[in-house]
């Protein structure tokens, strides 16, 4: 049985690879580690789409993605849900009684300039300017205050 965990496994060569990951030390953390979420969701079709952070308060936060890889960890009681809102796009929305970002981190690509006035437009509620291929993302459900 093949490794999920292998970098060069392929559960159909014609809709899933996994490639290696870049390392720790390429990343740059979001500043929503800590936050208390409403929901999480990331649609798209697999080569477009976003990914949403709605804070309890009301506050947004997006990410434009393509081509992406990531990697999500949950612990705790979160509700995933997965929904198909049209022929070619799916939906994952994270829920919980209270959801927290404990990590939230993305490979810019851009440089170290470019990342930190895109994450400032990030922390804005506004866009970046570019889209995000490989991010860390862990959430943690039933955290109490």
């Amino acid at each position: 049985m093949a490794d999920p965990n292998d970098a060069t496994f392929s559960a159909s060569p014609r809709y899933l690879r996994f490639c290696s990951f870049p390392s720790d030390a390429e990343f740059v953390a979001l500043p929503i580690e800590g936050l208390v979420l409403r929901e999480l969701l990331i649609e798209g079709n697999g080569k477009d789409g976003e990914w949403l952070a709605v804070a309890v308060d009301g506050r947004r936060f997006r990410i434009p993605v393509s081509g992406c890889h990531w990697k999500i960890a949950v612990e705790g009681a979160v509700l995933t849900e997965v929904l198909g809102p049209g022929d070619l796009s799916l939906c994952v929305r994270y829920t919980a009684a209270r959801l927290v970002v404990r990590e939230a981190r993305i490979l810019h690509g851009g440089g170290p300039e470019a990342a930190q006035r895109d994450i400032a437009s990030f922390q804005a509620g506004k866009d970046m300017s570019r889209t995000i291929q490989h991010g860390k993302l862990t959430l943690v459900g039933g955290v109490t205050p």
